[in-house]
């Protein structure tokens, strides 16, 4: 198996100094994943998964969707994997404080996961934040396991973060 870790030049550079670069089967590629000509060091000839964590949410919509059309039309079949945020997410992200720090602008709200099965990925599965906290409920506090309890029952928070999977 090959691992490409594609990211802004400086972050790779940053990862780099704290995890070493040099390890059989790894590769960094220093590159905005919207500028899809990383693509042509990844090799066409084999499966892929595609792992995008916190990712889809700080991306243009147009620019998130064309890159993932480019990811399917250069490898031979595969899985995408990523966490997305509803736009109600994205909208209420303004009140996250580590957010709001970060000076960080999250753009993209995914309303339907089925509308990106027009770039070429289809739809396999979504998990939803509360179905991906069942494995710590238990150990959770009292705070969060009734935070989960809303989260469950009223749809646009239970569907406001979810874990998507793709087929390509």
């Amino acid at each position: 198996m090959a691992w490409f870790d594609v990211d802004y030049p400086d972050v790779i550079a940053l990862r780099g100094e704290v995890y070493p670069a040099d390890r059989p089967g790894y590769r960094t590629i220093g590159s905005s994943v919207t500028d899809t000509r990383w693509l042509a060091e990844v090799p066409a000839d084999r499966p892929a998964a595609i792992v995008a964590e916190g990712l889809t949410m700080y991306l243009d919509p147009d620019e998130g969707r064309a890159m993932f059309r480019a990811i399917v039309n250069h490898l031979p079949t595969g899985e995408a994997i990523f966490d997305a945020f509803s736009p109600l997410g994205i909208r209420l992200q303004k009140l996250n404080p580590v957010v709001r720090r970060s000076g960080a602008r999250l753009r993209w709200g995914i309303t339907d996961p089925r509308d990106l099965q027009a770039t070429g990925l289809e739809l396999a599965q979504v998990l939803y934040a509360p179905e991906m906290a069942a494995p710590i409920r238990e150990r959770a506090s009292l705070t969060v396991r009734m935070q989960l309890a809303v989260l469950e029952r009223i749809r646009f928070f239970r569907e406001m973060g979810r874990l998507l999977r793709y087929r390509f």
